[in-house]
Protein backbone atom coordinates (compact mmCIF):
# COMPACT_ATOMS: atom_id res chain seq x y z
CA UNK A 1 0.00 0.00 0.00
CA UNK A 2 0.98 3.63 -0.52
CA UNK A 3 0.72 6.27 2.25
CA UNK A 4 -0.51 9.63 0.87
CA UNK A 5 -0.28 12.00 3.83
CA UNK A 6 -2.36 10.24 6.51
CA UNK A 7 -4.57 8.34 4.05
CA UNK A 8 -3.62 4.80 3.02
CA UNK A 9 -4.13 4.12 -0.71
CA UNK A 10 -3.70 0.67 -2.21
CA UNK A 11 -1.87 0.09 -5.50
CA UNK A 12 -5.06 -0.41 -7.57
CA UNK A 13 -6.54 2.85 -6.37
CA UNK A 14 -3.23 4.63 -6.93
CA UNK A 15 -3.06 3.25 -10.48
CA UNK A 16 -6.61 4.45 -11.15
CA UNK A 17 -5.78 7.90 -9.80
CA UNK A 18 -2.77 8.10 -12.10
CA UNK A 19 -4.82 6.97 -15.10
CA UNK A 20 -7.53 9.51 -14.29
CA UNK A 21 -4.90 12.18 -13.88
CA UNK A 22 -3.40 11.36 -17.29
CA UNK A 23 -6.88 11.36 -18.80
CA UNK A 24 -7.72 14.76 -17.34
CA UNK A 25 -4.30 16.13 -18.36
CA UNK A 26 -4.90 15.03 -21.98
CA UNK A 27 -8.34 16.60 -21.94
CA UNK A 28 -6.90 19.82 -20.50
CA UNK A 29 -4.13 19.97 -23.10
CA UNK A 30 -6.64 19.36 -25.88
CA UNK A 31 -8.93 22.07 -24.49
CA UNK A 32 -5.98 24.44 -24.17
CA UNK A 33 -4.89 23.81 -27.77
CA UNK A 34 -8.45 24.28 -29.01
CA UNK A 35 -8.69 27.52 -27.09
CA UNK A 36 -5.36 28.73 -28.49
CA UNK A 37 -6.45 27.81 -31.99
CA UNK A 38 -9.72 29.73 -31.59
CA UNK A 39 -7.83 32.71 -30.21
CA UNK A 40 -5.44 32.65 -33.17
CA UNK A 41 -8.36 32.41 -35.60
CA UNK A 42 -10.13 35.31 -33.91
CA UNK A 43 -6.93 37.35 -33.88
CA UNK A 44 -6.34 36.67 -37.58
CA UNK A 45 -9.98 37.44 -38.38
CA UNK A 46 -9.81 40.67 -36.38
CA UNK A 47 -6.53 41.64 -38.08
CA UNK A 48 -8.07 41.06 -41.51
CA UNK A 49 -11.15 43.05 -40.51
CA UNK A 50 -8.97 45.88 -39.23
CA UNK A 51 -7.03 46.03 -42.49
CA UNK A 52 -10.25 45.89 -44.52
CA UNK A 53 -11.80 48.77 -42.57
CA UNK A 54 -8.57 50.81 -42.80
CA UNK A 55 -8.60 50.33 -46.58
CA UNK A 56 -12.21 51.52 -46.68
CA UNK A 57 -11.32 54.59 -44.59
CA UNK A 58 -8.36 55.36 -46.87
CA UNK A 59 -10.58 55.23 -49.97
CA UNK A 60 -13.26 57.35 -48.27
CA UNK A 61 -10.67 59.93 -47.20
CA UNK A 62 -9.56 60.25 -50.83
CA UNK A 63 -13.17 60.76 -51.91
CA UNK A 64 -13.70 63.29 -49.12
CA UNK A 65 -10.67 65.32 -50.18
CA UNK A 66 -11.69 65.15 -53.86
CA UNK A 67 -15.31 66.11 -53.12
CA UNK A 68 -14.21 68.96 -50.83
CA UNK A 69 -12.12 70.27 -53.72
CA UNK A 70 -15.16 70.00 -56.05
CA UNK A 71 -17.28 71.98 -53.58
CA UNK A 72 -14.67 74.74 -53.41
CA UNK A 73 -14.46 74.93 -57.20
CA UNK A 74 -18.24 75.21 -57.61
CA UNK A 75 -18.44 77.88 -54.89
CA UNK A 76 -15.74 79.85 -56.70
CA UNK A 77 -17.65 79.52 -59.98
CA UNK A 78 -20.83 80.81 -58.33
CA UNK A 79 -19.01 83.76 -56.75
CA UNK A 80 -17.34 84.62 -60.06
CA UNK A 81 -20.66 84.48 -61.92
CA UNK A 82 -22.44 86.59 -59.29
CA UNK A 83 -19.70 89.22 -59.42
CA UNK A 84 -20.02 89.33 -63.21
CA UNK A 85 -23.81 89.78 -63.00
CA UNK A 86 -23.46 92.50 -60.37
CA UNK A 87 -20.80 94.43 -62.27
CA UNK A 88 -22.73 94.25 -65.55
CA UNK A 89 -26.15 94.81 -63.95
CA UNK A 90 -27.47 91.58 -65.44
CA UNK A 91 -30.43 89.52 -64.26
CA UNK A 92 -30.06 86.30 -62.33
CA UNK A 93 -28.51 83.70 -64.62
CA UNK A 94 -29.93 80.17 -65.02
CA UNK A 95 -26.30 79.07 -64.90
CA UNK A 96 -26.11 80.11 -61.24
CA UNK A 97 -29.21 78.10 -60.43
CA UNK A 98 -27.66 75.06 -62.07
CA UNK A 99 -24.41 75.58 -60.19
CA UNK A 100 -26.22 75.93 -56.87
CA UNK A 101 -28.12 72.70 -57.51
CA UNK A 102 -24.83 71.03 -58.36
CA UNK A 103 -23.30 72.49 -55.19
CA UNK A 104 -26.12 71.13 -53.03
CA UNK A 105 -25.64 67.67 -54.52
CA UNK A 106 -21.89 67.79 -53.87
CA UNK A 107 -22.43 68.92 -50.28
CA UNK A 108 -24.93 66.12 -49.78
CA UNK A 109 -22.38 63.68 -51.23
CA UNK A 110 -19.71 65.10 -48.92
CA UNK A 111 -21.97 64.64 -45.88
CA UNK A 112 -22.61 61.02 -46.87
CA UNK A 113 -18.89 60.36 -47.26
CA UNK A 114 -18.15 61.89 -43.85
CA UNK A 115 -20.92 59.83 -42.26
CA UNK A 116 -19.45 56.67 -43.78
CA UNK A 117 -16.01 57.62 -42.46
CA UNK A 118 -17.47 58.16 -38.99
CA UNK A 119 -19.27 54.80 -39.08
CA UNK A 120 -16.12 52.98 -40.27
CA UNK A 121 -14.00 54.65 -37.61
CA UNK A 122 -16.53 53.79 -34.93
CA UNK A 123 -16.57 50.18 -36.11
CA UNK A 124 -12.78 50.06 -35.97
CA UNK A 125 -12.82 51.72 -32.58
CA UNK A 126 -15.39 49.24 -31.25
CA UNK A 127 -13.17 46.37 -32.40
CA UNK A 128 -10.07 47.75 -30.69
CA UNK A 129 -11.44 49.33 -27.54
CA UNK A 130 -11.67 47.35 -24.34
CA UNK A 131 -15.15 47.17 -22.82
CA UNK A 132 -13.61 47.77 -19.40
CA UNK A 133 -12.33 51.29 -20.16
CA UNK A 134 -13.61 53.88 -17.71
CA UNK A 135 -16.46 56.00 -19.12
CA UNK A 136 -14.61 59.19 -18.25
CA UNK A 137 -11.82 58.23 -20.69
CA UNK A 138 -13.99 57.18 -23.63
CA UNK A 139 -14.27 60.61 -25.30
CA UNK A 140 -10.55 61.22 -25.07
CA UNK A 141 -9.75 57.69 -26.22
CA UNK A 142 -12.12 58.02 -29.16
CA UNK A 143 -10.36 61.14 -30.36
CA UNK A 144 -6.84 59.73 -29.88
CA UNK A 145 -7.79 56.44 -31.55
CA UNK A 146 -9.02 58.42 -34.54
CA UNK A 147 -5.65 60.17 -34.72
CA UNK A 148 -3.82 56.83 -34.48
CA UNK A 149 -5.91 55.54 -37.37
CA UNK A 150 -5.08 58.68 -39.35
CA UNK A 151 -1.37 58.21 -38.65
CA UNK A 152 -1.61 54.64 -39.94
CA UNK A 153 -3.43 55.76 -43.08
CA UNK A 154 -0.90 58.55 -43.69
CA UNK A 155 2.04 56.19 -43.16
CA UNK A 156 0.65 53.70 -45.67
CA UNK A 157 0.06 56.50 -48.18
CA UNK A 158 3.64 57.76 -47.73
CA UNK A 159 5.04 54.27 -48.30
CA UNK A 160 2.83 53.79 -51.35
CA UNK A 161 3.90 57.16 -52.77
CA UNK A 162 7.61 56.47 -52.21
CA UNK A 163 7.47 52.99 -53.74
CA UNK A 164 5.32 54.23 -56.62
CA UNK A 165 7.64 57.17 -57.27
CA UNK A 166 10.63 54.85 -57.63
CA UNK A 167 8.73 52.22 -59.59
CA UNK A 168 10.94 52.58 -62.69
CA UNK A 169 14.13 51.87 -60.72
CA UNK A 170 14.50 48.21 -59.74
CA UNK A 171 17.38 49.11 -57.39
CA UNK A 172 15.72 52.11 -55.79
CA UNK A 173 16.22 50.89 -52.22
CA UNK A 174 19.99 50.83 -52.70
CA UNK A 175 20.24 54.01 -54.77
CA UNK A 176 17.53 56.26 -53.37
CA UNK A 177 17.39 55.59 -49.63
CA UNK A 178 19.94 57.32 -47.33
CA UNK A 179 22.46 54.91 -45.76
CA UNK A 180 21.47 55.59 -42.13
CA UNK A 181 17.81 54.90 -42.89
CA UNK A 182 18.71 51.64 -44.63
CA UNK A 183 20.80 50.55 -41.63
CA UNK A 184 17.98 51.23 -39.17
CA UNK A 185 15.40 49.48 -41.35
CA UNK A 186 17.64 46.41 -41.81
CA UNK A 187 18.36 46.25 -38.08
CA UNK A 188 14.67 46.50 -37.22
CA UNK A 189 13.76 43.80 -39.76
CA UNK A 190 16.39 41.44 -38.34
CA UNK A 191 15.21 42.17 -34.80
CA UNK A 192 11.60 41.34 -35.63
CA UNK A 193 12.49 38.22 -37.58
CA UNK A 194 14.76 36.88 -34.82
CA UNK A 195 12.22 37.47 -32.04
CA UNK A 196 10.59 34.12 -31.30
CA UNK A 197 7.55 35.80 -29.74
CA UNK A 198 6.66 37.61 -32.93
CA UNK A 199 5.20 35.39 -35.62
CA UNK A 200 4.50 37.36 -38.78
CA UNK A 201 1.84 36.01 -41.11
CA UNK A 202 3.39 37.61 -44.19
CA UNK A 203 6.70 38.86 -45.56
CA UNK A 204 7.28 42.60 -45.24
CA UNK A 205 9.49 44.80 -47.42
CA UNK A 206 12.26 46.92 -45.94
CA UNK A 207 10.23 50.10 -46.54
CA UNK A 208 7.76 48.73 -43.96
CA UNK A 209 10.48 48.96 -41.30
CA UNK A 210 11.35 52.62 -41.94
CA UNK A 211 10.67 55.06 -39.08
CA UNK A 212 7.81 57.50 -39.59
CA UNK A 213 10.24 60.38 -39.13
CA UNK A 214 12.43 59.11 -41.99
CA UNK A 215 9.83 59.43 -44.74
CA UNK A 216 10.48 63.17 -44.98
CA UNK A 217 14.24 62.58 -45.26
CA UNK A 218 13.67 60.20 -48.17
CA UNK A 219 11.30 62.57 -49.95
CA UNK A 220 13.38 65.77 -49.60
CA UNK A 221 16.70 64.06 -50.45
CA UNK A 222 18.06 66.27 -53.23
CA UNK A 223 17.98 63.81 -56.14
CA UNK A 224 14.72 62.22 -54.99
CA UNK A 225 13.07 65.62 -54.78
CA UNK A 226 14.37 66.73 -58.16
CA UNK A 227 13.49 63.52 -60.02
CA UNK A 228 10.22 62.54 -58.34
CA UNK A 229 8.70 64.39 -55.43
CA UNK A 230 8.84 67.96 -56.72
CA UNK A 231 5.94 66.77 -58.91
CA UNK A 232 3.88 66.09 -55.78
CA UNK A 233 4.57 69.14 -53.63
CA UNK A 234 4.77 72.79 -54.70
CA UNK A 235 8.19 74.26 -55.57
CA UNK A 236 10.14 75.39 -52.52
CA UNK A 237 7.92 73.49 -50.09
CA UNK A 238 10.55 70.99 -48.88
CA UNK A 239 11.20 72.86 -45.64
CA UNK A 240 7.49 73.30 -44.96
CA UNK A 241 6.84 69.60 -45.63
CA UNK A 242 9.73 68.54 -43.40
CA UNK A 243 8.47 70.79 -40.59
CA UNK A 244 4.94 69.35 -40.78
CA UNK A 245 6.22 65.78 -40.83
CA UNK A 246 8.52 66.51 -37.87
CA UNK A 247 5.63 67.87 -35.78
CA UNK A 248 3.38 64.98 -36.82
CA UNK A 249 6.12 62.58 -35.67
CA UNK A 250 6.19 64.23 -32.23
CA UNK A 251 2.40 63.98 -31.96
CA UNK A 252 2.57 60.36 -33.15
CA UNK A 253 5.06 59.59 -30.38
CA UNK A 254 2.68 61.06 -27.78
CA UNK A 255 -0.20 58.99 -29.18
CA UNK A 256 1.64 55.68 -29.19
CA UNK A 257 2.93 56.23 -25.65
CA UNK A 258 -0.61 57.06 -24.48
CA UNK A 259 0.21 60.62 -23.53
CA UNK A 260 -2.70 63.04 -23.66
CA UNK A 261 -2.72 65.48 -26.59
CA UNK A 262 -3.44 69.15 -26.03
CA UNK A 263 -6.20 70.85 -27.99
CA UNK A 264 -3.52 72.74 -29.92
CA UNK A 265 -1.78 69.47 -30.84
CA UNK A 266 -5.09 68.02 -32.05
CA UNK A 267 -5.79 71.05 -34.24
CA UNK A 268 -2.25 71.08 -35.59
CA UNK A 269 -2.47 67.37 -36.37
CA UNK A 270 -5.72 67.77 -38.33
CA UNK A 271 -4.33 70.66 -40.40
CA UNK A 272 -1.03 68.96 -41.22
CA UNK A 273 -2.65 65.59 -41.87
CA UNK A 274 -5.17 67.07 -44.31
CA UNK A 275 -2.47 69.11 -46.10
CA UNK A 276 -0.17 66.13 -46.67
CA UNK A 277 -2.99 63.71 -47.55
CA UNK A 278 -4.31 66.22 -50.08
CA UNK A 279 -0.96 66.35 -51.90
CA UNK A 280 -0.48 62.58 -51.81
CA UNK A 281 -4.02 61.93 -53.05
CA UNK A 282 -3.63 64.42 -55.90
CA UNK A 283 -0.39 62.70 -56.96
CA UNK A 284 -1.99 59.25 -56.84
CA UNK A 285 -5.07 60.46 -58.78
CA UNK A 286 -2.80 62.00 -61.39
CA UNK A 287 -0.92 58.75 -61.87
CA UNK A 288 -4.13 56.77 -62.23
CA UNK A 289 -5.68 59.23 -64.70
Amino acid sequence: AYMAGYVQIDEKELKKLREDNEKYEKQWNKSLKDSEKKTEEKTEEKSQSDESIKDVITDLEKKRISTTSDVSQIENQIDTRKNTIQSESLEQSPEIDELEIKLDKKKYELDNIQNKINVARKELLDMNTSVNIENSLIDELTMDTKFKQDVGILERMLRKTIVGGFNDDARWWRRRIPDEIKKRANARKQEYESDGFLQETEEYDLIDYVDFGDYASIIIKADNWKDVFSKILPDGSQVNFEMKMSELNVIRSHLYHNRKLSDLDRKRFEVYYNDIMKFLSQYENRDSA
